[in-house]
């Protein structure tokens, strides 16, 4: 079977192009051949004026040769006519006539001059040479007109072979392939038509199982669990636990219906911790640094203790900078060297997003055990389906643990690397915070459209 005739809407364009050509040929050929019939038609008449014009004036020359022979005697006749000099003027030109060459016959008249003497000759030579003159005039001109003719003639003939073969073979062959793929194509979306229509009513039929109705007043941490329970539910809105021993239930994948409306801002629910909901920005705040130090404390790059702490005199270390100002403002070198003593508990109200929060929020599963994984081409697959990685660094929670330095916090790259950064530079920050295990919804499903509405 031949390949151009495969049911495709490829080979549907090809053969519609194909067919319009084939069309567009035969115009061409239909248009050329009606030009070269008229323009043989007008030969034809003027070659048969010529004709009988050229037959009278043979007839009438051979009576003067006639004549000229009886008078002068044949043999002085044809000495006289060893003296008419060769014809070497005729030049021979050609003018295309919708690509036929025709044939134009140029040359220069003779003057009339006599090649013989009057004295030994009577006036029956002279008529006879005027007579024979105009015989070749006429010769020369009905030459050129039959042999345009001829050509034109042979030409047509090319062309009608060319129309009909457009006409009758080509054409519908062309026309029967486009009817025929046309309809074998309107029967395929016919039976996608069928197709979709049938998943779409399964899928209808699905997301009213898939979709949980929020009940209104109902416990934020109560519904989030509901979902994770029911299997259908737990795919459909990308739940899962954590491996931890607290068994935590998480949002992942690259954009779960997590939305929340939060202190007239668009927050995103993490998961489920204990009986608290764990929420982050989903803009960030702006770039700020983690914390800063003077410059005779870790050559001014930042402490990377979060919390309050004291030092070995037994001062009290507010914190980091980032965490005083999310707390207090934004909501109501070579070795490490300073002396502030590091607490692994902090009690407040405003953080980050943990680091382990991220590698959870992919749906790549060996990101939890391993988030430096990488493909073949070298790059980082935690930040695949991940609906935390964002285009550019942001700052995590944890201190980045370094046998030689104190300045580094978590954060991670646009490209999904994972790894510490000096505390003093200021890259995004997203704040996180858990809710109290009373909310309630009030309306909304979860998209970043129609988030879930709180309360209290």
């Amino acid at each position: 079977m031949d390949p151009r005739t495969f049911p495709t809407k490829g080979n549907l364009m090809l053969a519609k192009n194909s067919l319009a050509l084939a069309r567009q040929g035969y115009d061409l050929m239909d248009k050329k051949r009606n030009i070269l019939i008229r323009e043989l038609m007008d030969l034809i008449e003027e070659a048969r004026t010529i004709q009988e014009e050229i037959d009278s004036t043979f007839t009438y020359a051979y009576q003067c040769l006639q004549r000229a022979n009886i008078e002068n005697g044949i043999s002085m006749v044809e000495q006289l006519a060893y003296t008419v000099p060769i014809e070497n003027s005729i030049t021979i030109q050609t003018r295309s006539i919708m690509g036929t060459e025709i044939p134009h016959v140029k040359y220069v008249p003779d003057a009339g001059q006599p090649t013989y003497a009057f004295s030994t000759t009577k006036e029956s030579i002279d008529i006879a040479r005027e007579a024979f003159r105009k015989v070749k005039d006429l010769t020369i001109k009905l030459s050129m007109v039959e042999n345009a003719a001829y050509r034109l003639a042979s030409n047509i003939k090319k062309t009608q072979k060319r129309a009909n073969a457009l006409q009758n073979i080509t054409i519908p062959m062309y026309s029967n392939l486009v009817y025929s793929i046309t309809n074998a194509l309107e029967e395929k979306e016919r039976e996608e038509f069928t197709r979709l229509k049938v998943i779409k009513q399964m899928k209808e039929k699905k997301e009213k199982k898939v979709k949980r109705k929020v009940i209104v007043g109902e416990n934020l941490v109560t519904y989030i669990t509901n979902l994770y329970e029911d299997s259908i539910t737990r795919a459909s809105n990308n739940l899962k636990k954590d491996n931890t021993e607290d068994k935590n239930i998480r949002y992942y994948g690259a954009n779960p219906n997590n939305y929340v409306r939060f202190n007239n801002e668009l927050w995103r629910i993490i998961g489920i911790f204990g009986n608290n909901v764990k929420l982050i920005r989903n803009d960030r705040l702006g770039w700020l640094s983690w914390d800063t130090s003077e410059s005779t404390v870790n050559n001014g790059y930042g402490i990377n203790q979060w919390g309050e702490s004291k030092d070995t005199s037994g001062n009290i270390y507010e914190g980091a900078d980032l965490q005083v100002y999310l707390n207090k403002m934004y909501y109501g070198g070579d070795a490490c060297n300073d002396t502030v003593e590091r607490t692994t508990t902090w009690t407040g109200y405003i953080g980050l997003q943990y680091i382990t929060d991220y590698a959870y929020a992919s749906s790549e599963s060996v990101c939890e055990t391993n988030m430096q994984e990488q493909d073949s081409s070298n790059a980082y697959i935690c930040k695949n389906n991940n609906w935390m990685q964002r285009s550019t660094w942001a700052w995590y929670f944890s201190p980045f643990a370094d046998g030689s330095f104190a300045r580094y916090a978590w954060c991670v790259s646009g490209d999904g690397v994972a790894y510490g950064n000096r505390a003093a530079n200021s890259i995004a920050v997203a704040p996180s915070i858990y809710l109290k295990s009373n909310v309630l919804i009030e309306s909304g499903n979860g998209t970043s459209t129609d988030p879930y509405e709180l309360s209290l």
